[in-house]
């Protein structure tokens, strides 16, 4: 979660970066998503090369039912240059739940099978692959044939 502004705060910049983003998810999880949106929203301004602040938008955004702007922070989270092999499963899989929610099937597997690729033996892997597995059991997306 290094960036130019981090540098600037000294050694414990990027420590400063990570404790934001921990206060945002901790608000997410404790039920409020607006003070969560407002820290993540910041940490983007600090940190705009990290995928940490979108995903978690994205994230904020789908609880609310905001599919559309979901998808549009994974997006932009899964095309920065920062994000390793499985944030970039986690931004594809969050881009498959937005995309199941707007009733785009196709693209919705095909982000889906992505993470799965990127992540096949980790967390983000197995839980894209749970997705799949169960939007097909639901017929929401077309079974393997």
């Amino acid at each position: 979660m290094a960036s130019k502004f981090s540098a600037l705060l000294g050694p414990n910049g990027t420590m400063l970066l990570q404790y934001l983003a921990e206060a945002a998810y901790l608000w997410s999880y404790l039920g409020k998503p607006d003070e969560a949106r407002t820290i993540f929203e910041g940490l983007q301004l600090l940190a705009p090369g990290d995928p940490v602040a979108p995903l978690g938008l994205s994230e904020i955004c789908l609880s609310q039912g905001k599919f559309r702007e979901a998808d549009k922070f994974a997006e932009t989270a899964s095309k920065l240059e920062n994000a390793d092999r499985r944030t970039m499963a986690f931004a594809y899989k969050l881009r498959g739940r937005s995309l199941i929610q707007l009733n785009k099937p196709r693209d919705a597997e095909k982000f889906l099978q992505r993470a799965i690729d990127l992540d096949k033996d980790g967390p983000e892997g197995k839980s894209a692959q749970d997705i799949l597995t169960m939007a097909r059991d639901m017929g929401t997306l077309t079974p393997n044939a």
